[in-house]
């Protein structure tokens, strides 16, 4: 599945788009706009990233303890459970990143059959 939304000033990410790729054993968070980046969650496995904001850049290292998602046309969620490390340093940061996912959020599923 692949899924996108425009961010607001309610998340503090206001002129910024972000998309999901879901695909198995793997979620990757792409955003563009006032802020890029991309990170991919692979639980086990650390995946670098740099992530640009209007204040800097920073390096940031993800690795996913848990991937949960659930989506079907519908609908559905995304649950990532992570820790976080900022310009190799380790740090004392982690995250649960929970998305509830409507029907209109839905893109398109990856790897669907095209219609002949």
């Amino acid at each position: 599945f692949r899924l996108s939304y425009e961010e607001s000033a309610l998340t503090g990410l206001d002129g910024t788009r972000t998309e999901f790729l879901i695909t198995p054993g793997q979620i990757t968070l792409t955003r563009t706009g006032a802020v890029t980046s991309e990170m991919v969650f692979e639980q086990d496995r650390r995946h670098l990233s740099l992530y640009k904001t209007p204040y800097g850049n920073l390096e940031v290292g993800i690795v996913a303890r848990r991937l949960n998602a659930d989506l079907n046309d519908s609908g559905g969620y995304i649950e990532i459970d992570y820790d976080i490390e900022i310009d190799h340093a380790p740090s004392q940061l982690s995250g649960i990143l929970i998305v509830e996912v409507l029907y209109y959020l839905l893109l398109s599923k990856t790897g669907a059959e095209e219609d002949d």
